[in-house]
Formats: C-alpha cells, sequence, structure tokens
C-alpha cells in the first residue's frame, strides 16, 4: 500500500499532464481534440481515484500517528517480526564496538537516513515493542530457557491524556507553518453595491525543533541479562519521553527551550475565577462556543487534585430530588463533566493553592499540534562518567515542539476555587 506522499506525488504527476494538454491547446488557439478529450478524462477519473486513496491514507496514518504517540506503534517500513529481532542491548554492545550488524545496522542506518544522528540511531517505533508472556520453564530445560523473575516495576510516569485528543505530526523536517484563515464574513449589501471587505487574515504558528533530553544508566551486568529487563528498559524510556512531551503541550513556558503549551498560549479564553458549581463548568463551553470552536475533540483536563475537589462537589445544590441532576458531583463517575470527557494528570501541576482552588481547561484539543522533527531518537552511549559504578549511560536526543492553531479553542479558568 502506497503512502499518502507516494500518492500525493502521483496526483501532482496527473494534474500535470492535464497542464500540459491545456497549454498546447491554448497555445494553438483551439478546443481540445477528440482524443485529448479521452486523455483528459481518462486523467480526471485517475485523479478522483487518487483524491479516494489519499484521503483514506491521511486517515490512516493520523491513526498511526497518534497510536504511536500513546502507544509506541511502529511506523517504519519494517515488519513486526523485524521489529521483534532488533535488540537494545546487543545495539549498545555492537555500538560500542564499533561493529553494529543485522537488524540493528539496518535500523541505525534507517535512522541516520532522514535524520541527524550522532550516536546510536532508533526508529521512534522501536521504543515500545510488544510484552513477551510468561514463558513456560521446567527443572529439564534450565540450561536453554532463562528462569523469569516477576515483571519489572518501570518507573512511575504522568497519566498521559493527550493521545486521543490532540493532533500529532511525526517526520518533520525544519520549521513548519501552520497557516490560520480569519476574519473572513458576508454581509447584505444591495444589487448594485460593491460587496464588503471580507478583511480575511492569514496568521496561525510554526513549529519549530526543540530538544527534549533523558538519561539512563545501566549496569554492564545487565546488558548480559534477558529480554524481559530489555523490554522494561525501552518501555520505560518510551514513557518517559512520552510523558515529558505531554507535560511541556500542558505547561510549556516557551521560554528555555520549552514549547508553548497550552497555560501559556495567546488568545486562550478565560472563565472569571469563582466557586465551583454547574453553572461555572457551563461558563467553559459558552466561552468555546461563542468563538464557534465548539467542535471536534471536546474535553476538560485538570490536574489530579482538582478532579478529587470536583468529585466531592454537588453540581446543583439546593434543588428538589426530582430535579434532574440532583445531588451529582461535578466530576462524574463516568469522567465527564457537563457531559464531556474529563481527564486528570499529574502533567497539569497545581499551581494554586491546592487545598482551596486548582486550574481547569476546556476545548477542542484537536486545535493542539504537537510534532516531532524526524522519526528518530538519538542514543548517545557514555562509557566513561560512569566507569567507577561499572555502568554506562544513555542519553537521549529528540526534538519536538507544540502549537496552539486556535486560541479561541480553548477556555480556561486558573482559580475555581472549592
Amino acid at each position: 500500500m502506497k503512502n499518502s506522499k507516494e500518492l500525493k506525488e502521483m496526483r501532482g504527476d496527473k494534474i500535470a499532464e492535464l497542464e500540459a494538454i491545456r497549454d498546447i491547446a491554448t497555445a494553438e488557439g483551439r478546443d481540445l481534440s477528440e482524443a485529448e478529450n479521452q486523455e483528459v478524462d481518462g486523467l480526471l477519473g485517475g485523479v478522483d481515484k487518487l483524491d479516494d486513496q489519499i484521503k483514506r491514507a491521511d486517515k490512516i496514518e493520523a491513526n498511526l500517528r497518534t497510536s504511536a504517540m500513546n502507544a509506541g506503534t511502529p511506523l517504519g517500513t519494517k515488519t513486526p517480526k523485524e521489529y521483534k529481532q532488533w535488540s537494545l542491548f546487543k545495539a549498545i554492545k555492537d555500538f560500542q564496538n564499533h561493529n553494529l550488524t543485522g537488524v540493528e545496522a539496518e535500523m541505525h542506518q534507517e535512522s541516520t537516513r532522514n535524520n541527524i544522528i550522532s550516536g546510536l540511531g532508533i526508529p521512534v517505533g522501536l521504543l515500545a515493542g510488544e510484552k513477551r508472556t510468561n514463558p513456560q520453564t521446567t527443572a529439564d530445560a534450565n540450561e536453554f530457557i532463562p528462569t523469569e523473575v516477576g515483571e519489572w516495576l518501570q518507573t512511575l510516569q504522568s497519566k498521559m491524556v493527550l493521545g486521543d485528543l490532540a493532533t500529532f505530526y511525526s517526520g518533520l523536517r525544519g520549521d513548519v507553518s501552520l497557516p490560520v484563515l480569519s476574519g473572513t464574513a458576508a454581509a447584505w449589501a444591495t444589487e448594485t453595491a460593491n460587496a464588503a471587505d471580507a478583511q480575511t487574515a492569514v496568521g496561525g504558528s510554526t513549529l519549530s525543533p526543540k530538544r527534549l533530553a533523558a538519561y539512563m544508566d545501566i549496569s554492564k551486568a545487565l546488558l548480559h541479562q534477558n529480554p524481559q529487563v530489555e523490554q522494561a528498559i525501552m518501555d520505560d524510556l518510551n514513557r518517559a519521553v512520552s510523558s515529558k512531551v505531554e507535560n511541556g503541550a500542558l505547561l510549556g513556558s516557551g521560554s528555555s527551550g520549552q514549547p508553548t503549551g497550552i497555560t501559556a498560549a495567546s488568545g486562550v479564553g478565560t472563565v472569571a475565577n469563582g466557586a465551583a458549581t454547574l453553572a461555572k463548568m457551563v461558563e467553559f463551553e459558552t466561552d468555546v462556543a461563542s468563538n464557534n470552536a465548539d467542535s471536534g475533540r471536546l474535553a476538560f483536563i485538570s490536574s489530579v487534585k482538582v478532579r478529587g475537589k470536583l468529585k466531592q462537589v454537588v453540581g446543583q445544590p439546593g434543588v428538589t430530588s426530582s430535579q434532574t441532576g440532583y445531588g451529582a458531583p461535578i466530576w462524574g463517575a463516568d469522567n465527564t463533566i457537563n457531559g464531556y470527557p474529563a481527564f486528570a494528570t499529574t502533567n497539569m501541576d497545581d499551581t494554586y493553592n491546592s487545598s482551596t482552588e486548582g486550574g481547569l481547561y476546556f476545548g477542542s484539543w484537536s486545535d493542539m499540534v504537537i510534532g516531532q522533527f524526524g522519526d528518530s531518537v538519538d542514543i548517545t552511549i557514555d562509557n566513561f562518567s560512569q566507569a567507577l559504578a561499572g555502568s554506562i549511560r544513555l542519553v537521549i536526543n529528540s526534538y519536538w515542539d507544540v502549537a496552539v492553531r486556535r486560541g479561541g479553542s480553548f477556555s480556561k479558568c486558573e482559580g475555581i476555587t472549592f
């Protein structure tokens, strides 16, 4: 199956053929011949077919990008079987010996083809492979089947909530402009009056690479352990990077190398500070709807402490038990607020007094774009800084940015009181 880029190139070729036929007829001052008309009809049919294929491919790739961000789904051209054959520990040992071979060498070469890699290159999809099922072991087969220890506990990371909400792009090259049209309007006029100036403006944000770095120390003895340990390390790397990207999307200051997250984005609507009531929750919806932005992936996001508070606040106090909603908490047991999905994560800080007030955000999260530059991470293998401890240090570099395309698609209250 061809990807969307290849299909769009094929569509461009057909459009170029159509333009060539038109230009010849125009230059000769004549209509198209019967043969040319037949050729044009065939090309137009091909363009229509490609449009359908492009739409389908774009949708598939968008879902794969979202899945990759949320769960590390491989995006490369390699098959699942080839991914399973790849070993982080083998790649590290071979790279140290300047002798990368096999699928590890192929993956490194694939990474360096389109990315600037100074260390060991790893396609993003490799960071989260399949977990091993519990193997059967017997006393008679200990020489061949290693005894497995219990499941390795990963480090505790913030719960990620943007995987099914935000829009994700990967494999970006250079700065990427995200144009947004604004100001277009129609106006009534008399039969002979001039049409009013629509005052359409083109604005928008630009994604530019911002470095996200992490490191992990691994004992040299661990490099000789079983694959379960290796998978736990890869999963932990993936979760750490993904969690920090989401933290930047929510809380990034836009300075000191950070992306500009929703808390610092310009143009975001504001709901006045006040007591947590159902009426206050409705203000969020109204604020976004007044900008004609109440569509797409609408949801509330808060910190876990704010969620805990909202679960204790009755949304409609003072009404009789016969009325709908009587006694129902603002944050429902089905994780909704005012009928919209609600999410909580420690990636959303309690920047205010966590006992009496906190922040709450609502919006069409599809207007938040998270972009990854390149399609691989760069791992530097440091053999020296931890040598006395018998460890090697893995330093992981990747590049990301965040953009809020339309501030009016979001609304926030940084002082909900309880």
